[in-house]
């Protein structure tokens, strides 16, 4: 077998195969020196230097050879390599030959008629002797451009650097591999571009610039971090194509603006157990990195599991742990789908269509037939995926869509016997009736999975909206939602009845998701006894958190219960009475009166002194004056404030889903100090974890299966630069 790549480069005519053979190396075949040369990846950079050093009269014939090959693709043109400029004794004015080519010490004199016969005589035992090569007119006339000596300094240092920056931020914004910067391709690109410029090699960018980057990114990151009271965070975790685990941790706020900002504070590498004891030591470490302190946490939002409860139970924000909306209405459908054997066969067959339309023959067969009988084009259908009830749910919608066209396909390819492939009718009846019960659901996820969002204040009206039982059950009007025809097949969409089955019936389905609801954000609401004592105690801390994001939103304070809205006000009185108790001393929020202007008066006239020393004495009675109102607005205690902010923000009119809360709460900042402050810590929280499930949507695209022996250090570097830009 052989190592040296078959190419036409003629390089390759000085080189054989090693004996024995070895992989990516070759032998030197000029003379006797058979030494063995690597060739990486049929690569020819050490073959040519090889020849260049120990052979030059073979490498001067081989750039003739090169010459003449490029002068062929380009004829009237000839193109020499920058790094090769020899000419041959005899031929044109030796003034003008490049003093590098007759001093290089990698050169070599070409022999001339005057070279003496022995000399003569031995070069030519060694290889045979070099053919003249004609130069074009142009360049004996002296008409080509000649090379300035400015064409081979290397760039000045603050412009190498501005460049070097500049394909750190391509390599980490465009998560390309990192030794991309050592590909030949790349740096032939920019040499094309810039001949002047040396990109940096792979070591010189993870050991300078991308650091460089991380930490001009971390100090963004604190400088946002700054103007942020109080903060809502999320984790999730994460494995790499690799099997390394990964932990993230997400940042949410509004800052002074009411600009919701969410900011990527760890994607960190986990080399332990997923233990609550694990987590817990690793969430404390990424608190401290951050100088987060748990006073500063507006809410956590995690994922149902056991081990990030533990974790925070530890840490002791139990009280401000959030749990996820999307993770908890996937736990209902896991469990309808799962108690409804009707609805579990159906999506099964769905599936196994997928799988056997997934194959590229039979698609191509199948759309082929599509656009000659229908004149449309079929949508793919979509994998499923066992933790995303969603991603279900398209694939019943894709397959309901295109179920005739299925069946008239199938009845054709291969004489009709994978017919079986396609789902039954009542199947399809199944799906629909499916389809009609989640597609509501699918749309409040979709609202409250947004990130530049205000989400939180959303979950105790949408739980109402799907539990039968709450008065402010959606009805009919939630299941209209559901009604959407597909967009492939929409003529033969309704053909097929929903079904019949009981256990179908959207309010039963809907049911069951908001059981789960209740379980983690109202558990008082369920009958006694269906959960512990300690999911009991976690979902009113939940329900505390929703209830206070409900009410201080303008589109949704009338959507609750009145219960609900008694409960926010009583934990907002408690939240702001203790807001005052550890706010620092008056001198904070008022003017030293104790200070005086030593400038004012010290020199001028005695006329500016006098009137100096009367602005000074009005000056102190206004001061006074302000002062005393100041002490006599705060006689009145907090909590009369708070009651009159209250009677007020309740007589304003709700507004409308489309109105943003931030720019809301931005105009009336004014007249409600004391609620505006609440609501900018409780509106910034993340209903789910989607954030953190996000950053992992870079991490995969960071960490590549081509790319496993990334270290952890170089990922979390490279990760946090991409979401941080």
């Amino acid at each position: 077998m052989s190592y040296v790549p078959k190419r036409r480069a003629p390089i390759w005519r000085f080189y054989k195969d090693t004996d024995p053979p070895q992989k990516e190396k070759a032998m030197c075949n000029v003379g006797g020196c058979k030494k063995i040369v690597p060739c990486r990846n049929g690569g020819t950079s050490g073959v040519k230097d090889h020849l260049r050093v120990h052979h030059p009269l073979q490498f001067t014939e081989l750039k003739r050879q090169e010459c003449k090959q490029k002068n062929s693709d380009t004829p009237g043109e000839e193109e020499v390599d920058d790094d090769f400029d020899v000419t041959l004794e005899g031929e044109g004015d030796d003034n003008e030959r490049p003093e590098s080519a007759l001093s290089s010490t990698s050169s070599v004199s070409l022999l001339s008629p005057q070279t003496s016969t022995q000399d003569s005589a031995d070069a030519n035992l060694r290889s045979p002797p070099p053919t003249p090569v004609s130069r074009p007119a142009s360049a004996l006339s002296g008409s080509s451009r000649q090379q300035k000596l400015d064409s081979y300094r290397p760039l000045p240092v603050k412009e190498k650097e501005r460049c070097d920056s500049a394909v750190a931020y391509y390599i980490v914004t465009c998560m390309r591999p990192l030794n991309t910067v050592d590909k030949p391709g790349f740096r032939k690109m920019v040499k094309v571009l810039n001949p002047k410029y040396e990109p940096p090699s792979r070591r010189t960018l993870t050991g300078n610039h991308i650091p460089k980057m991380y930490n001009a990114a971390r100090e963004n990151v604190t400088l946002l971090l700054k103007q942020a009271d109080y903060v809502a965070l999320t984790t999730d975790g994460w494995t790499s194509g690799a099997h390394t685990s990964y932990l993230s941790l997400t940042a949410h706020f509004l800052d002074n603006e009411w600009t919701l900002v969410d900011v990527t504070l760890n994607c960190k590498q986990i080399l332990e157990d997923h233990s609550g004891l694990q987590l817990r030591t690793e969430i404390q470490g990424m608190l401290a990195e951050w100088n987060l302190k748990t006073d500063a946490i507006a809410a956590f939002t995690t994922d149902n599991g056991d081990n990030i409860r533990v974790a925070l139970d530890l840490l002791g924000l139990s009280k401000v742990h959030m749990r996820c909306f999307a993770h908890t209405v996937n736990n209902g459908v896991t469990a309808f789908t799962g108690e409804c054997n009707a609805l579990d066969d159906a999506l099964k067959r769905a599936t196994a269509l997928r799988s056997f339309m997934s194959s590229d023959k039979v698609w191509r067969h199948y759309e082929k037939h599509i656009v000659s009988r229908y004149d449309k084009k079929p949508s793919r259908l979509p994998a499923p995926c066992k933790s995303r009830w969603w991603v279900d749910l398209n694939l019943a919608q894709a397959v309901v869509a295109q179920h005739s066209w299925l069946m008239d396909f199938m009845a054709t390819y291969e004489r009709g016997k994978h017919v079986q492939e396609v789902p039954s009718v009542m199947d399809i009846s199944v799906l629909k009736s499916y389809i009609q019960a989640m597609k509501p659901v699918e749309k409040i996820c979709t609202f409250l999975g947004a990130q530049k969002y205000c989400s939180a204040s959303f979950i105790l009206p949408a739980m109402y909206l799907l539990d039968p039982q709450s008065p402010m059950y959606g009805g009919d009007d939630l299941e209209s939602l559901g009604t959407t025809a597909p967009e492939e097949n929409e003529e033969d969409f309704d053909e097929i009845p929903l079904s019949e089955n009981p256990e179908l019936i959207p309010t039963r389905i809907q049911r069951v998701i908001s059981n789960k609801l209740k379980k983690r954000f109202k558990p008082k609401d369920l009958p006694e006894g269906s959960c512990t004592e300690a999911v009991m105690k976690a979902g009113q801390h939940c329900y505390e958190l929703c209830v206070r994001a409900s009410y201080l939103d303008p589109r949704f304070r009338n959507e609750i219960l009145e219960e609900d809205r008694e409960t926010a006000k009583d934990l907002l009185l408690k939240d702001e009475a203790l807001q005052a108790e550890n706010s620092s001393t008056p001198g904070k929020y008022f003017f030293n009166y104790n200070q005086t202007d030593g400038g004012a008066g010290s020199s001028g006239s005695r006329a500016d002194a006098a009137t100096a020393q009367a602005v000074s004495a009005l000056s102190g009675l206004f001061k006074k004056r302000r002062l005393h109102s100041a002490l006599n607005q705060s006689s009145i205690s907090t909590e009369e404030r708070f009651h009159q902010e209250i009677a007020k923000y309740e007589m304003l009119p709700a507004e409308d889903l489309e109105v943003c809360p931030f720019k809301w709460w931005k105009t009336h900042q004014a007249a409600f100090p004391l609620l505006s402050k609440l609501a900018k810590k409780y509106l910034s929280i993340p209903a789910t974890s989607l954030p953190s499930e996000r950053l992992f949507s870079t991490a995969g695209d960071v960490l590549t299966d081509t790319r496993n022996c990334l270290s952890g250090e170089n990922a979390e570097m490279l990760i946090f630069c991409a979401v941080n830009q």
